[in-house]
């Protein structure tokens, strides 16, 4: 019957039997795309809320070393100036950096609706080692539509980039007569707008994913006809048993009562 399934065309949809088993397995569709925009846009939330403290402790982080610029400097005073820039820009770079795993990780979970670990999988398998096997991975529908979707991706944030670039190019140019304060304004400015349309790009590439992955896996999890059958018969009992029982016990409710001596 194996054998019968491996040729037999798999033309039905997984059943929610099987997509309960395969998640009991650790077999769920999952997103690529949707951690990741995710947590862009978390992290971009977070420097456009702060970016007043950020760029202060920027200015902060670069006044001490300019202020060292031209004058002699014991080795103690140097390294104690270091080592508070270092604390300074890790204080800077930490929380992003937290926020954006701990939405990588709390939306990996939301996606895959909970943990599905399996130690089915986590063993050592020869297979993976066949270099056949790791040929048909690359070119498989999966690989294919990963390779379209990072293309399109690409073509999209390029064209954004440079449509942003030619419509602050004016900006740019006369920036640095206007005062440093000007320029850094049109530069935040320019930052903000392409980092406002990057995460845009990503969040809509990131709800298309979802639906293309989730499609994919039904896709891949289809099933033959004799093995709908089987797991038919596997959950709701043999056809022929069941029907046995019924006409036994048509035949017992339609036969006279036994008289009791």
């Amino acid at each position: 019957m194996a054998k019968n399934d491996d040729t037999e065309e798999k033309s039905l949809p997984p059943s929610r039997v099987k997509l309960d088993r395969l998640r009991r397995e650790g077999q769920v569709p999952r997103s690529r795309e949707l951690p990741v925009a995710l947590s862009v846009l978390a992290i971009a939330t977070y420097l456009a809320w702060g970016l007043g403290s950020i760029i202060g402790d920027f200015v902060h982080l670069f006044d001490a070393v300019l202020q060292m610029v031209g004058k002699a400097v014991e080795v103690p005073a140097l390294a104690s100036v270091l080592t508070k820039m270092g604390a300074a820009l890790l204080d800077i770079v930490w929380p992003p950096l937290l926020l954006g795993l701990a939405v990588v990780l709390a939306a990996s979970i939301i996606d895959a609706q909970g943990f599905p670990v399996s130690m089915k999988h986590m063993g050592f398998d020869f297979g993976r080692l066949n270099p056949m096997e790791g040929l048909k991975k690359v070119v498989s529908l999966d690989s294919l539509t990963e390779f379209l979707k990072g293309l399109a991706k690409l073509a999209l944030l390029s064209v954004a980039g440079a449509g942003t670039l030619l419509y602050f190019l004016n900006g740019l140019f006369w920036s640095p007569l206007c005062g440093e304060a000007c320029a850094l304004g049109v530069a935040v400015h320019l930052v903000g707008t392409i980092a406002v349309i990057s995460t845009a790009i990503m969040i809509v590439a990131a709800f298309f994913d979802l639906h293309i992955s989730r499609a994919l896996f039904r896709r891949e999890h289809r099933m033959t006809k004799t093995e709908a059958r089987r797991e038919h018969k596997e959950t709701q009992g043999d056809p022929h048993v069941k029907s046995a029982r019924r006409q036994i016990g048509v035949e017992m409710r339609n036969s006279p009562p036994r008289k009791q001596s």
